[in-house]
């Protein structure tokens, strides 16, 4: 008798538990999936079936490979039985149609009562948005370190009496002069392109009144026929004792800057828009203070304006008890040290009221200031199934 009723304990069927249902009634949008020991599918929820387009009855007791990286996930699974604890990570997932979908999956064990491994559960959520966010902000970041480095100023110097003593390479490109030779050969004071376009004077008011003179986004056309809108600053040149020996001309070619910053305007308009259409609660901070928040960030922490949270302190939205670690977190982060890239926190909402979140973090550096993006989600439900499921 004893040992028919420790044959109906391990038997007990991990996808008819009742507590296991409830639980799974009160989860978020994750794919949530039970497999047993020969990986034969015995729960399939709704969101997997949105997340992996298969249908329950296409999958209810068949193994199936959604994960493409199954070296990896054996390795995960290995650690899993042996008792390690594993963390969320991430991965490709496989849709029905064949695409790959970005995801970060949790993988855990399920064991009855006598700690005997019966099956796992898998959380499988989609990170596709925050993948492609994360990809906008680097793109955004290479983007404004382009204009910078293709972004050098033009100099030419001349004598007293208008002719061209020297030009940097700069400077030939922007006029569109093939050699500095053949530039050489030209005086600013009578080069009939620089006369007929006002050019021709403010060289002559340098020369002979000593005055710097400088002209912002001057429409220009090159004796090579090259069109660019220039930053021109044309200052006395001095010798070295001194006296005025000629000019010293600064030029810089804005007309790519100018469709740069549109470019970039634009960029920042589309990322904004992704920004506030992602699912998961964005913030970015600098110097402890939240500086930016999309709209799920606002809505995660209680509040209805995004004007409420920016610039205040990113405490405010963390519970006492964590605001330490993040801070040594955030602290080595800057510092170029490890720190994990995901981990959990309590978060605070206005009212006070507390929940289960966890955060996804990244750094970038805009002309050398060092911003901390974090991607926020509330995972209290993920934790009731995860603790229920033990």
């Amino acid at each position: 008798m004893q040992l028919f009723e420790e044959i109906k304990t391990k038997s007990i069927d991990i996808a008819l538990s009742s507590r296991f249902f409830q639980n799974l009634i009160e989860q978020t949008n994750d794919a949530i999936i039970i497999i047993d020991n020969n990986n034969e599918t015995l729960f399939w929820n709704d969101s997997a079936e949105k997340l992996f387009g298969y249908k329950k009855e296409e999958v209810l007791g068949y193994t199936l490979s959604i994960y493409p990286d199954k070296s990896f996930l054996r390795k995960i699974l290995s650690k899993n039985v042996n008792g390690q604890k594993i963390a969320s990570f991430e991965t490709k997932g496989k849709h029905k149609s064949g695409r790959l979908i970005d995801i970060s999956v949790t993988r855990d064990c399920i064991r009855d009562e006598n700690d005997n491994l019966i099956g796992f559960s898998i959380v499988s959520m989609d990170i596709t948005e925050r993948k492609l966010a994360e990809r906008k902000i680097l793109e955004l970041k290479e983007f404004s370190e382009s204009i910078i480095r293709d972004s050098p100023a033009g100099i030419v110097t001349t004598d007293l009496n208008g002719g061209i003593t020297s030009v940097n390479p700069a400077a030939l490109r922007i006029l569109g002069s093939r050699s500095e030779e053949k530039t050489k050969q030209f005086n600013v004071l009578t080069l009939e392109t620089l006369v007929k376009q006002g050019i021709a004077p403010l060289f002559e008011r340098c020369i002979k009144k000593g005055e710097k003179v400088v002209v912002d986004d001057l429409p220009y056309t090159s004796f090579w026929g090259k069109t660019s809108i220039l930053c021109l600053s044309i200052a006395p040149l001095m010798s070295a004792e001194g006296a005025r020996i000629g000019t010293i001309a600064l030029m810089e070619d804005l007309t790519e800057r100018k469709k740069a910053e549109e470019a970039l305007r634009i960029s920042e308009k589309r990322l904004n828009a992704l920004f506030q259409a992602a699912i998961d609660g964005i913030g970015v901070e600098k110097d402890g203070t939240l500086v930016y928040a999309n709209s799920a960030y606002v809505k995660l922490f209680g509040f209805d304006e995004e004007a409420e949270i920016v610039g205040k302190p990113i405490d405010m939205v963390i519970a006492p008890g964590d605001r330490k670690r993040m801070h040594e977190y955030s602290g080595k982060r800057l510092c170029g040290k490890y720190t994990p890239r995901r981990y959990e926190f309590t978060g605070i909402r206005r009212d006070g009221s507390t929940f289960h979140a966890e955060i996804s973090v990244s750094t970038y550096n805009v002309h050398g200031e060092q911003y901390i993006v974090g991607f926020v989600r509330d995972i209290t439900e993920s934790k009731k199934v995860k603790d229920g499921a033990r």
